[in-house]
């Protein structure tokens, strides 16, 4: 019953925003291949930032991932049966998505070519306005008041 009333919303998901990494990193190689210009910045700096990235993106999908199975949850589009607000769940309403997206940009960043940062420009575009209003929609239907609540307290992104 409640899927029936999530698809009523008029939003499919076609592909998983796993596929979207995917797609993001191919882009990344097209752009730095196909389009090489000058870097932004030069080693050891290109590197220190972005295994920074990296390391903080990785913290943020870990730490989410960690409280989704603490809290025995689904980490897939399935009915939601906990809502998460703990852990890295209280500075962001997306931890996955932003760890993702930072870790896009840490690859960018450790290529240090300024065309590369469209691919996490992509990501962060496909996650804000097309996963994350349909996971808001349904965290609204499947968990009501308590959703809205946290929703209110939490920012969607920092």
């Amino acid at each position: 019953m409640a899927t029936s009333r999530i698809q009523s919303y008029g939003r499919t998901i076609v592909l998983i925003p796993p596929v979207y990494v995917g797609l993001s990193l191919v882009f990344t190689a097209i752009l730095y291949v196909g389009f090489p210009t000058h870097s932004l910045w030069f080693f050891p700096a290109n590197l220190v930032v972005s295994l920074f990235l990296i390391t903080l993106g990785l913290s943020f999908v870990g730490m989410a991932f960690f409280q989704f199975k603490k809290q025995s949850t689904t980490k897939s589009f399935r009915r939601s049966s906990a809502l998460v607000t703990d852990g890295c769940y209280r500075l962001t309403r997306n931890p996955m998505y932003l760890g993702l997206t930072l870790i896009l940009l840490g690859i960018s960043a450790g290529l240090g070519q300024p065309l590369t940062l469209l691919s996490p420009l992509f990501f962060f575009c496909v996650m804000n306005w097309m996963f994350i209003p349909y996971e808001e929609e349904k965290m609204s239907y499947e968990q009501g008041r308590a959703y809205l609540n946290y929703r209110n307290r939490v920012r969607r992104w920092l």
